[in-house]
């Protein structure tokens, strides 16, 4: 049998497959004695091409998040989202202004809510 019909696809659905919970996608990474077992039975090269093809998946994601970024971000352009460190303050940036325009609203409703139930005039729509 040769390396690639025993190589283990670690391709993901998405770029976040294991749900968050961190996987590595390597195949020793299970609790399982299945995977344990066929991971004894990969060659030294078999496992670097799994690692390799590992890595690169994992990397891919890692772009493909930053691309996910860049185009949710207001003001953030392919030409600007070089840098990721940019991407990263930019996102942090909108992310504080999202925050403070929440919290202003949930003010704004609060004292909406207090002023409808003190007997006074309606709430215009």
């Amino acid at each position: 049998m040769d390396s690639t019909a025993r190589a283990i696809d670690h391709s993901p659905s998405t770029p976040f497959a294991d749900g968050g919970r961190g996987g590595s996608g390597h195949v020793g990474s299970s609790s399982s004695a299945g995977a344990t077992a066929l991971h004894d039975l990969l060659t030294p090269e078999e496992k670097k091409q799994n690692h390799i093809l590992s890595e690169k998946k994992r990397r891919e994601g890692i772009r493909n998040g930053f691309v996910t970024l860049t185009e949710l971000v207001p003001g953030l352009t392919p030409a600007k989202s070089k840098s990721e460190a940019l991407v990263l303050r930019a996102t942090i940036d909108y992310l504080d202004v999202l925050h403070d325009e929440r919290q202003k609203l949930e003010r704004e409703l609060a004292e909406l809510k207090r002023g409808s139930g003190s007997g006074g005039g309606s709430v215009a729509g």
